[in-house]
């Protein structure tokens, strides 16, 4: 009896034990839901908060769409009430492209010789329109004082550009030094000179001294001379330096028809080009030329080969002549790249402008 006794209570203890490792499990499981229900609250929470961040979103962005629906519908009126700007001559470029672009010579101040030619006005025109002030000097002075009056017409009213004409004898070089001198003083700086004066044609056989050096004297000397005008006055500029731009030809590199007195007077002009160069650089002063391979009539012709038959005239046209040559707009471009920050790493050099014809 006894021992049944013992058993029934090792048998209640076993089942209480049990009992209480249930009910532990049991709170176990609901202290793990309430955390689980509380982190539900939370995500609920961030769920709300971010569909009212998406809410508050939307309305931004709809507040934003109308304000540029506006803005673009009073630009488009703007447009359509806007009188039209008037139309500018087929010489000069369109002022509001201008002020939208670069000026590539801006406050620059350029001297340009045989300013009254074709090229030379092609060269004054491109200059003034990339920001350049101008002086046009030429023997013909009505001519440039008319033109710059052309080029002014065009020009923005507050800009502080000049375009003007000034008297120039290349025949006399002191005199026209001074007239430089007092350009430089005035506007307290030189950058630019382009020397663009006409060459002498008249030539003769090698054997004609007298004639090979008055050729000499007006292609070869100039061009020495007007460097060292130049070169004289943008020295005294203390660094700022200058470019000087000079006007050759590719009949310095074509003598193999007849022997010319004018030819032979081109390509001593290139040579003392790159030697004026290499002494002027220390001085920040850029010395380079631009030869043009332009059409040549045979009346021209007939005057820089006065010996020539007329079979060898009409073979240098054909050969040379006959293939698309350099425009004077092109001659004009390659002067503004010269003279431009795009060519401070150029000097000594003849730009050959040669259209398709391979020199």
């Amino acid at each position: 009896m006894e021992e049944r006794s013992r058993v029934e209570d090792e048998n209640w203890d076993s089942v209480m034990e049990s009992l209480d490792l249930l009910f532990a499990k049991v709170g176990a499981v609901e202290i793990h839901q309430e955390k689980i229900e509380a982190k539900f609250d939370v995500s609920t929470k961030l769920l709300e908060q971010m569909l009212l961040d998406q809410q508050t979103l939307a309305k931004q962005m709809e507040a934003t769409g109308n304000a540029v629906a506006q803005l673009t519908l009073n630009q488009m009126r703007n447009r359509q009430e806007r009188p039209p700007s008037p139309q500018s001559s087929d010489s000069n470029e369109d002022i509001g492209f201008q002020q939208r672009r670069q000026l590539l010579l801006a406050n620059k101040v350029a001297v340009i010789t045989g300013a009254a030619s074709t090229v030379g006005k092609a060269i004054a025109q491109k200059f003034f329109n990339n920001g350049a002030s101008v002086f046009l000097a030429d023997k013909e002075l009505d001519k440039c004082r008319s033109f710059a009056d052309e080029l002014k017409k065009n020009k923005d009213p507050n800009d502080m550009q000049v375009a003007e004409a000034m008297p120039c004898d290349t025949s006399d070089w002191l005199k026209f030094r001074h007239e430089i001198e007092n350009l430089k003083d005035k506007h307290r700086h030189l950058d630019i000179f382009y020397n663009n004066t006409e060459f002498n044609h008249i030539s003769a056989l090698l054997s004609d001294s007298k004639a090979f050096e008055n050729t000499m004297a007006a292609n070869f000397q100039s061009v020495l001379d007007s460097i060292n005008l130049a070169s004289a006055v943008m020295k005294s500029q203390n660094q700022k330096g200058g470019c000087i731009l000079l006007r050759s030809s590719t009949m310095g590199l074509l003598g193999d028809v007849v022997p010319s007195a004018y030819s032979i007077s081109q390509a001593a002009a290139i040579g003392v080009i790159r030697a004026k160069a290499a002494e002027l650089a220390v001085h920040g002063v850029r010395v380079n030329a631009i030869s043009q391979h332009a059409n040549v009539h045979k009346r021209m012709l007939k005057s820089i080969f006065p010996h020539a038959e007329d079979d060898h005239l009409e073979h240098m046209i054909k050969k040379y002549m006959m293939s698309r040559t350099a425009a004077n707009d092109d001659v004009a471009n390659t002067a503004v790249y010269l003279a431009s920050d795009y060519g401070k790493s150029l000097t000594g050099n003849n730009l050959i402008l040669n259209g398709e014809f391979a020199l």
